[in-house]
């Protein structure tokens, strides 16, 4: 058997959950969780939503990035809105690798952003927010680099949910 490295989405699921085992505060596992993913998958900006169900609104928003000289503006808007509402809504992953292409305006290509992935978040089977991640690539999102932003989504989901 040949001796491969490790891919880089590789090194980010398992840098992610080396971050959950460590002593770190709630948002700092966030945070680190978030730029271990835009790292791994040369993406440039993760933004995480959880949505709160009593007041149909935002309770958590946190946002990550990598090489963007754009400021920091998070969208925040209804889970019934854009596309993540679309992937709040369906509960499934959306690939979009060309945001022109798919008619994607606003924040994220007024950024320079040309290709994103938007997973859900979910908690005991229900959808409780979305994560975004996008890149500056045109086509950045490869199966690999979408099962590696899943399997990420997945920890964060067990953090929020240890933290309910």
């Amino acid at each position: 058997m040949k001796n491969r490295r490790p891919t880089p989405e590789f090194r980010a699921v398992c840098n992610a959950a080396d971050i959950m085992a460590g002593r770190y505060a709630y948002q700092g596992k966030v945070s680190r969780i978030l730029d271990a993913i835009l790292e791994g998958t040369d993406a440039h900006r993760g933004v995480l939503r959880i949505y709160d169900a009593k007041d149909k609104g935002i309770r958590l928003v946190h946002m990550s990035l990598r090489d963007i000289k754009h400021p920091p503006i998070i969208e925040i808007h209804s889970p019934k809105t854009g596309k993540t509402g679309e992937v709040f809504q369906s509960g499934k992953t959306l690939v979009e690798n060309d945001l022109v292409k798919a008619g994607v305006a606003g924040v994220t290509r007024d950024a320079g952003l040309k290709a994103m992935v938007v997973v859900p978040v979910k908690r005991a089977g229900k959808t409780i927010g979305t994560v975004d991640i996008s890149s500056k690539n045109l086509g950045n999102w490869t199966p690999s680099r979408v099962r590696a932003a899943e399997a990420v989504t997945a920890l964060l989901a067990a953090l929020e949910g240890a933290k309910a």
